[in-house]
């Protein structure tokens, strides 16, 4: 395997193989899912890892046996590696290489701009991470010339926050927010010289405190919206930059745009990770949630997790009725016993009796012996029976004696066996209507109707399909053996925009399809293969009608103008450019509606 001079890697010394380090995170272990396997029965599943943050590679023991030599010294800590570093794991040494050297004896601090700009580049499309910032300004500054840079993010209007900055240990005051907003202004690249701003020199503002004769400032877009800015300066005794340099700086600006749409997402993760951090930890479940129905829902199950009384879940198809089953039976007193479940509508008729109630050898052909049946098999537990609305009512009869009498007649037998079991039952019909219809018994209702809980549809759970989605994608990814991938802004409005009828196990399929099918890191809105559906909102826009009945049309335009923003917020789990997707309209222009109807993006966020 030959090594490409501008990627990282590892070179094993035995036989110069070389392991190229195009992943944020390896993995160094016996596993056979590490990045690099160290044979041994005896060896740990992890050893130890090496990550790239901020710009650099780090590693870091996780395990003491076998132990890990860094150029000789045992590794008790995380250190940052330089090139050349020699790593030593089980009598194996391996050589880090930065992806610089290739033969050369230049360091990094010595390459030409251009190798450090496009090593930067190589890196951040092979790790997708968005701490490659650091690297691509330092690349870009370098390769244009400048004295100073800085990439910013808007995150709210005229208010701009500095994510990166060359030289790093420069302060913000070294910086000019007046090009930024010139920019902004323009909506494109400023090219602008000492004298533009002459006429102010008696303000003292940091182009005039640090001297600066030149500046370039290119707004960064993500499709229509400004996303942030990249900021170049030069000071007075240096040549000004040129319309070339403008030029070029317009062309390496795409790539910035990819690494603040990853950035917002990195931020967002960390929050919603916090968010999820806090509700495990007030409700013990492994549901992943983060909305208010979701929330309300799971309380109500776990008060209804502490009594022995019969759960009734109502849901759509796919919303994760067996998950709340789980849930409620992990949290009640018979959580150390067995939680059996079966599907009342896959299986015939015979077959669900025998499941049920178990059978006697010879009860029908082929019962060679004895059968326990699930209420038998869960004694101490709990008996979770799935779309009780399919179940042939001769057997609801026999359900019923169960929920009343606590006892079961086993097919072929005439005792009667005692069954201690507490019953969570599932439906995604309106079994109300079943009883009317007469395929439902009015009395099993009323015993299965005590305490009832609604799983809520994914269509309504907004911000939580996109929490469910990284969920799959780490899944399968995983279970595909390929890297990471994550989805673009309009991917995720996409998913944001469906009504999903098919629910959770829809979301889990459209992902695990679009993680093939996509090339590349990112998941784009062409990847997601989801079908028009008609009239999906159509129950949201009979109660919007309902609501704005005695409103003047004035008053009803502006309710359902305020409405669909908050929605559109809600679902975008307050990210103002995804709520703009979602409404087919820009950043700027829902800005200004925020503004007009007083909706706060923070504040609908915790809704």
């Amino acid at each position: 395997m030959n090594n490409n001079g501008t990627i990282p890697s590892l070179v094993r010394q035995s036989d110069n193989f070389v392991h190229q380090l195009y992943d944020r995170l390896t993995t160094i272990g016996s596993s056979p899912q590490c990045k690099i396997i160290i044979a041994g029965a005896n060896f740990p599943a992890h050893i130890a890892h090496i990550i790239f943050s901020a710009g650099t590679y780090s590693i870091t023991a996780i395990s003491r046996t076998p132990p890990v030599y860094l150029n000789g010294v045992q590794l008790l800590k995380q250190f940052a590696l330089n090139d050349g570093d020699s790593i030593e794991i089980a009598g194996e040494v391996w050589k880090f290489s930065n992806g610089f050297s290739d033969g050369c004896s230049e360091s990094r601090d010595e390459l030409s701009p251009m190798r450090r700009f496009i090593g930067a580049l190589s890196r951040f499309s092979r790790t997708g991470d968005s701490d490659a910032r650091f690297e691509l300004l330092a690349g870009v500054a370098q390769l244009i010339g400048s004295d100073g840079a800085r990439l910013v993010v808007e995150e709210e209007p005229d208010n701009f926050t500095t994510i990166a900055r060359y030289p790093q240990s420069s302060g913000l005051d070294r910086f000019s927010q007046r090009a930024i907003i010139w920019a902004k202004q323009q909506g494109v690249t400023v090219l602008m010289q000492d004298t533009d701003w002459e006429s102010s020199r008696d303000s003292k503002g940091s182009l005039e405190l640090n001297r600066i004769g030149s500046v370039l400032c290119r707004p960064i877009y993500e499709g229509n919206v400004a996303r942030g800015y990249l900021y170049l300066d030069r000071q007075l005794d240096k040549s000004a930059f040129t319309e070339n340099e403008r030029l070029l700086l317009d062309d390496v600006g795409p790539v910035f745009g990819d690494l603040l749409v990853l950035y917002e997402k990195s931020n967002r993760q960390q929050e919603t990770i916090a968010r999820l951090q806090e509700n495990l930890k007030c409700h013990d479940t492994s549901i992943i949630f983060d909305c208010e129905a979701m929330r309300q829902a799971i309380e109500l199950a776990l008060k209804f997790a502490s009594t022995d009384s019969t759960v009734l879940l109502n849901g759509e198809t796919g919303t994760g009725k067996e998950l709340f089953a789980r849930f409620i039976h992990q949290h009640s007193n018979r959580a150390q016993k067995d939680f059996c479940a079966i599907n009342c509508g896959a299986l015939p008729e015979n077959l669900i009796e025998s499941e049920l109630f178990g059978h006697e050898k010879g009860a029908f052909t082929g019962a060679h012996q004895r059968k326990k049946g699930l209420f038998e098999r869960a004694q101490g537990g709990t008996v979770f029976l799935d779309e009780i609305g399919e179940m042939p009512l001769n057997l609801q009869v026999k359900l019923l004696r169960v929920l009343q009498e606590a006892e079961i007649v086993p097919l072929g037998s005439t005792a009667t066996l005692k069954v201690d079991v507490r019953v969570i039952a599932a439906t995604n019909k309106d079994l109300w209507q079943q009883v009317r219809n007469g395929n439902f018994r009015e009395d099993l209702f009323y015993r299965l109707n005590v305490l009832a809980v609604s799983v809520p549809p994914l269509r309504q759970r907004h911000r939580d399909v996109l929490l469910l989605a990284d969920f799959f994608m780490k899944k399968y990814t995983a279970r595909f053996g390929i890297p990471e991938k994550m989805l673009s802004l309009s991917a995720q409005a996409k998913l944001l925009k469906h009504c999903w009828p098919g629910n959770i196990r829809q979301l889990e399929n459209v992902l695990q399809k679009a993680l093939l099918i996509s090339k590349g890191s990112m998941i784009l809105d062409t990847d997601l293969e989801l079908p028009e559906i008609a009239g999906c909102d159509s129950e949201e826009k009979r109660s919007e009608t309902s609501d704005n009945e005695h409103l003047t049309l004035k008053d009803a335009k502006a309710a359902a103008e305020k409405r669909c923003v908050q929605d559109a917020l809600l679902r975008a789990n307050g990210n103002i450019t995804i709520a703009a997707r979602l409404l087919d309209t820009d950043r700027k222009w829902l800005t200004k509606l925020m503004k007009i109807h007083g909706v706060s993006a923070t504040n609908t966020n915790t809704k």
